[in-house]
């Protein structure tokens, strides 16, 4: 009897930490849900606002301005839908100033907390404050009030942390509940994957959406979403860390000193380990600043001429974009792992880095549609590098300093946010006239940079 109670005990503690693994990856997907159904939304109401305003030949509101198919060509000229482009790429840098802006102080704070005070308190403050930011956008985008307004509501959410809040607690905990090895990689790939998932469930509908009823509904469903995962949280996560009991109590001025402890950490004490991670964090800071720029400037470029993309076709767009990419990804990760053992996470990232290059490449050549489908399929690979990083990052950090590594790892894309926002949309807004594919090569000559460093 006695031989047996210690494999029970594993048993049992193997249960819980895969119940914890499928309510975490549960839980990403209604976040992705109701992030991208508001998300998607954003640019083009920006784009249908200031058209309106901006344009005399478009005196519809706001809610009406994208119901005709090729609605940028009729009554507009090349040079009038090249300035609302404009203007819209300077009001998404506003909006990312304020949320990156805002969640970079509270990024500073929240991974020491995680592995102070645990994960859960974490999510619920951060999805707390989302379910109010969505709030207040409903009702600024129902009652069509200035673009200031939006800006702030968008400030809001930057004091939640974002969305980045949410993922290092999420991914802190999946951390917390799976091995050091590839099984880490897989279930961090299986986190995105649902994630893009969650986000392909409200894409297609969230283009109808706006197509039907206007702009309202998509940020009112995306409330309501919040508010319901808020609830589930409460209710069914049980936080798997505990904090240690010999622990001093830390005070508020001395939590952002503890970001530096990442360097100093039992299980990287080596200068060997000190140059590995600040390796891997260039080579993630250099890919992610232009995959993080290419999203609102993908989905303004495909509005304006020559493509004149309708809401639900980007919707269509999206979904099948981020089912195929997310759903081929996982399976090619797990063949990898399976049949071919000893390649390397960073060798697989190489290649997928390289498939990256080619769709921003692509992009930037586009003159019609099939140019840009042709893009999307050759970039099928281009968002597995964050996932891989990011677990071979965790390898590298001991199990009491996960907390600590992911506000250094969101920390580093707040600022790479604000960085591509600043970069990005300004490169876009001042080559417009020139060629206003001119930005996409931009990206893929600082993510060619990266893999270099990699290699």
């Amino acid at each position: 009897m006695e031989e047996t109670k210690p494999l029970l005990k594993e048993n049992d503690r193997s249960f819980v930490s895969f119940s914890t693994q499928i309510r975490v990856v549960f839980y990403v997907m209604i976040y992705g849900c109701a992030f991208e159904t508001s998300g998607q939304a954003e640019p083009q109401y920006i784009y249908a606002y200031l058209k309106s305003v901006t344009n005399a030949s478009y005196l519809k509101a706001a809610n009406d301005s994208l119901q005709t198919p090729k609605a940028c060509l009729i009554n507009s000229t090349s040079a009038s839908d090249d300035k609302i482009q404009g203007l819209t790429s300077n009001w998404s840098w506003y909006i990312s100033l304020a949320q990156a802006g805002f969640a970079l102080p509270v990024l500073m704070f929240v991974g020491p907390m995680a592995d102070k005070i645990g994960r859960k308190p974490l999510i619920l403050w951060n999805v707390l404050l989302v379910c109010i930011s969505l709030a207040l956008k409903t009702t600024i985008v129902y009652m069509n009030l200035h673009l200031y307004y939006y800006v702030i509501a968008c400030g809001i959410l930057g004091l939640s942390g974002n969305f980045y809040v949410f993922h290092l607690a999420n991914i802190a905990i999946l951390a917390d509940c799976t091995s050091e090895g590839k099984e880490r990689s897989f279930v961090l790939i299986i986190y995105e994957a649902l994630l893009g998932l969650g986000t392909a469930c409200s894409q297609v509908g969230t283009g109808y959406l706006i197509q039907l009823v206007g702009f309202s509904y998509p940020y009112l469903i995306s409330s309501g979403l919040m508010l319901s995962l808020l609830i589930l949280i409460t209710i069914t996560l049980k936080d798997p860390w505990k904090p240690q009991e010999n622990v001093s109590t830390l005070r508020i001025r001395e939590i952002p000193v503890q970001l530096c402890t990442l360097w100093n950490s039992s299980k990287q004490n080596s200068k060997h380990y000190v140059g590995l991670l600040i390796l891997y964090f260039v080579v993630y800071c250099l890919y992610y600043l232009p995959l993080n720029g290419s999203f609102s400037l993908r989905t303004i470029y495909v509005l304006g001429e020559p493509f004149c993309w309708t809401s639900e076709h980007i919707g269509w767009y999206n979904t099948a974009t981020n089912c195929i990419v997310y759903i081929f990804s996982s399976a090619v990760i797990k063949c990898l792992h399976v049949c071919c053992v000893r390649l390397k996470d960073e060798v697989i990232s190489i290649f997928c880095m390289l498939s990256g290059v080619a769709c921003f490449v692509l992009f930037g050549l586009s003159n019609d549609d099939s140019m840009i489908y042709t893009a999307t399929a050759v970039g099928i690979l281009r968002f597995l590098p964050i996932s891989m990083i990011k677990a071979v990052l965790s390898r590298l950090v001991s199990k009491d300093k996960q907390g600590v590594l992911f506000s250094n790892v969101y920390l580093m894309e707040a600022v790479c946010s604000l960085g591509a926002a600043t970069l990005f949309n300004n490169i876009y807004d001042q080559t417009m006239s020139i060629y206003n594919g001119l930005v996409f090569f931009v990206m893929a000559g600082v993510s060619t940079v990266a893999i270099l460093f990699l290699m």
